[in-house]
């Protein structure tokens, strides 16, 4: 919802950090609530009292507008990995992407100037996992090669090494519903 930075060696209490917590998600929440018509509620005092099971509910509340009622299986959306010679984060990365509430309709593993064949066993593990081999290294070259391939008009990208939000397929396929983005982040 909003960033704090914190400098190298700065120390917060928690009476300094509550506060700065509060700007930091000032704007995004503010923004929800006006779209949500709920303006009048004073988030920033029920989070300065602590009262998480009133947060939980004003969020929830909040946000409901925004959850679909029904989660799609799939959705038209091509995923693509790059990655280089990181077998064991690519296995657990697929793993995931598996498991996700709703499924991109095609993953492919961009493998960029590979010095083995480890990326190739591990893909072929997977079912419907498509594996193309890039010689020429650089990300720019692989992220360009995932794209060449893809099937979709909905390209994600995503690191080997992180695991995202069951709903990230769909929250992604959403925003391009608006015709007016061409790309997010």
């Amino acid at each position: 919802l909003g960033p704090i930075f914190i400098s190298l060696g700065e120390e917060l209490s928690e009476k300094e950090y509550s506060p700065r917590l509060i700007e930091a998600i000032r704007p995004a929440l503010n923004s929800y609530a006006s779209s949500a018509l709920d303006e009048n509620t004073n988030w920033q005092n029920i989070l300065q009292r602590r009262d998480f099971k009133q947060w939980l509910n004003w969020m929830e509340n909040l946000f409901s507008a925004w959850i679909p009622q029904a989660i799609p299986a799939s959705k038209p959306v091509s995923v693509v990995i790059c990655t280089r010679n990181r077998a064991n984060y690519l296995e657990h990365c697929i793993e995931r992407l598996q498991q996700l509430s709703c499924l991109p309709q095609e993953v492919i593993v961009v493998d960029n100037a590979p010095t083995d064949e480890s990326t190739e066993r591990i893909v072929a593990k997977f079912e419907n996992v498509i594996y193309i081999k890039e010689p020429r290294p650089g990300l720019d070259i692989a992220r360009n090669t995932g794209l060449l391939h893809a099937q979709y008009d909905v390209v994600a990208f995503v690191d080997d090494d992180v695991q995202v939000h069951p709903m990230w397929i769909y929250w992604v396929w959403h925003s391009f519903q608006d015709l007016s983005v061409v790309a997010m982040t």
